[in-house]
């Protein structure tokens, strides 16, 4: 699996066959590569996600509303 390969997707239905993509924040794009590779911290509340890029150390963490496309980086440290 690739950096391209990582996507975040929304499942609904009984059999979850209803599947919308949602597009990663642009804190997360690689120009020519896709996207970082991603972990999500817990679950989603109230449709809020928190994400962050992981390759050994993470870099950057977001807290984002893909409904709204909000989101509000948490400082490291």
């Amino acid at each position: 699996m690739g950096p391209s390969d990582w996507n975040i997707y929304l499942l609904s239905g009984d059999k979850f066959e209803n599947k919308v993509k949602f597009d990663l924040p642009p804190s997360f794009q690689i120009p020519n590569i896709g996207v970082a590779p991603i972990r999500v911290l817990g679950s989603a509340i109230n449709g809020i996600l928190c994400i962050y890029d992981y390759n050994g150390v993470p870099k950057t963490t977001v807290l984002w509303n893909p409904a709204t496309e909000e989101i509000i980086e948490i400082p490291l440290g």
